[in-house]
């Protein structure tokens, strides 16, 4: 019985960790006027490496997305949900959260990527001045 037990609490473990992202939080304003929302359009900047930081999938770049609703990968949606204006979060995405085993360009099958994301505005929200003037975080 004491097997059985600590079977079914490795299992859920476990399982409970192929779908979730990690959510480090680098940076956070003092003052967060507005947090983003499913279906908030946001401007993000972003960059994609290896968990590790060795390979880099995808450098700095800017984007812009309807949080939430499939247009990016599920991990990102997540990973976003929360998150303040000039916000800047480090985000672990499992696989079953990313590319899954099909990879994607340079992203290999089953990979664990980092996405070190900055939340830089939600459309049709006006920022405080301080938001609008603070200084990148990288």
């Amino acid at each position: 019985m004491l097997w059985v037990c600590l079977l079914i609490a490795v299992v859920a473990v476990w399982s409970s960790d192929v779908d979730r992202v990690n959510v480090g939080i680098k940076y956070k304003p003092d003052e967060c006027t507005r947090q983003a929302e499913v279906d908030d359009v946001v401007h993000v900047a972003l960059r994609i490496t290896s968990k590790d930081g060795t390979t880099e999938y995808l450098p700095h770049t800017s984007l812009s997305f309807r949080l939430g609703v499939g247009e990016v990968i599920p991990g990102l949606d997540q990973g976003l949900v929360g998150a303040c204006i000039t916000e800047h979060r480090k985000l672990v995405v499992p696989p079953s959260l990313a590319y899954k085993d099909q990879g994607m360009r340079t992203v290999p099958p089953n990979a664990v990527l980092a996405i070190e994301v900055e939340l830089n505005s939600i459309e049709g929200f006006v920022q405080t001045w301080e938001e609008q003037r603070a200084e990148p975080t990288w």
